[in-house]
């Protein structure tokens, strides 16, 4: 099987795409992690095309994996100022197991320190070990923890240097203030717990 990757063509639709997308979350949310792209349709694909850059992965010149990425992203919090971040990964079922993963986010990673982005950050479910598995094989490491609004669960921070180096106090520091951070402030769900409820009422007065 050859497998290729290469910035979206205009003759590959957004449903095309959307449908791809949807078929990979779809086994992720048989097993409970319930991902909002499980449901992305062409428009959510239009928008994604115009804030970052789509890679597309081909197995013998068929459509089976997405990679949407963004480059010169800010993380305050782990006082990053030009990161790349994915947001959308995505392989077609029946071409799991042909590193196909891999190949798309070796590319972004090529591009990203190309490009001078100092990291790669990206979040997934914290419950799904699965995926943080194979992320750290990837050479990421989880650093820190936060929840959004729309899901049910917390997501998991991690980190890859492409231009930067970091130490494992690091690493260690930020893991522990975003479990607390995220925990302490929000639900599961992004809505605000009673501290982060009462913080923002005080901040709202002043």
């Amino acid at each position: 099987m050859k497998i290729t990757i290469a910035e979206r063509p205009n003759d590959i639709s957004c449903d095309e795409i959307a449908s791809v997308v949807r078929s990979a979350y779809a086994v992720w949310d048989e097993k409970g992690y319930d991902y909002a792209a499980r449901k992305y349709e062409a428009a959510d694909i239009e928008k994604l095309l115009k804030e970052g850059t789509c890679l597309l992965a081909f197995a013998d010149d068929k459509l089976a994996g997405v990679l949407f990425y963004f480059l010169g992203k800010s993380y305050p919090d782990l006082g990053t100022k030009n990161s790349v971040h994915a947001h959308i990964a995505a392989v077609a079922p029946e071409y799991k197991g042909n590193k196909i993963g891999t190949k798309l986010f070796e590319e972004m990673f090529k591009r990203a320190k190309t490009a001078g982005c100092g990291e790669f950050v990206g979040d997934t479910c914290a419950k799904n070990k699965e995926l943080l598995k194979w992320y750290s094989k990837m050479g990421c490491e989880v650093v820190g923890f936060t929840s959004y609004p729309n899901t049910g669960y917390y997501s998991a921070i991690f980190m890859k240097p492409l231009n930067s180096s970091y130490s494992k106090g690091f690493y260690f520091t930020h893991k522990i203030k975003g479990w607390i951070k995220a925990h302490l402030l929000y639900n599961a769900d992004g809505s605000l717990r009673p501290v982060a409820k009462a913080i923002r009422k005080l901040k709202t007065a002043e």
